[in-house]
């Protein structure tokens, strides 16, 4: 299990929940605005571990509603004892991942282990190229596309935008693939320079009023469409 990192407290990693973050090490796509780089394979020891998560869980009942688990990619790693035991605690579990491992979140969420999945929609799937995306990886980002579709599990869709990587075509293309979808969040890239490749990301990112045209576009095939992090 690579626990890696904790935020006691966060309002808006679970919409909704008072709740906390629980980071896990390592990912196996190389998005280069990716702003927690330093868990992709991390050098450095974890800051927190099974048991000192499990104490801080137990302090915070009553509380603390909820834990998202996010990453790094999560699902790299066997989460079902961790989240039977996070349930057992009494407290729902939000799952943040990029979709490519459908054949470990998928069990998860059929055991109701799971309250809410939040999957990042980088690119339209044929362009994840430029996220070092294997084969394999596409094909498991358009079956967790398609399982979430299909209303296993309380879900949203997130997608971060910056017209280095997300043409008016691409937002297209998403919004065909997303047809149906309950709900898509749309996140404007936020400059830092502990993202992966910041030449990648450097250049002016769309106005307020593009943003809003993104949604207007997204909202016809698309139930709700919201702007987060403006």
């Amino acid at each position: 299990m690579l626990l890696y990192d904790l935020q006691p407290f966060t309002l808006v990693d679970y919409p909704g929940h008072v709740a906390c973050t629980l980071f896990m090490a390592g990912c196996n796509l190389r998005c280069p605005y990716c702003h927690n780089a330093d868990l992709i394979a991390p050098t450095d020891p974890p800051r927190v571990s099974e048991e000192a998560f499990f104490a801080f869980l137990e302090q915070r009942k009553g509380l603390l509603e909820g834990v998202c688990v996010t990453g790094g990619e999560p699902t790299l790693s066997d989460l079902s004892g961790l989240l039977k035991r996070i349930r057992d605690e009494g407290f729902a579990v939000k799952l943040d991942t990029n979709g490519t491992h459908p054949e470990n979140w998928i069990p998860l969420a059929e055991e109701n282990l799971l309250d809410f999945v939040a999957m990042d929609v980088k690119v339209p799937l044929n362009a994840y190229g430029v996220m070092e995306a294997s084969e394999r990886d596409r094909r498991g980002i358009a079956e967790s596309v398609a399982t979430l579709l299909s209303g296993v599990v309380d879900y949203e869709f997130r997608t971060t935008i910056h017209p280095n990587w997300l043409s008016e075509e691409d937002m297209d293309r998403i919004a065909e693939w997303l047809t149906g979808a309950k709900r898509l969040a749309l996140q404007p890239f936020t400059p830092s320079p502990k993202v992966l490749n910041p030449d990648f990301c450097r250049g002016t990112g769309y106005s307020d009023e593009a943003l809003e045209a993104f949604r207007e576009r997204l909202a016809r095939s698309i139930e709700t469409v919201v702007i987060r992090g403006k």
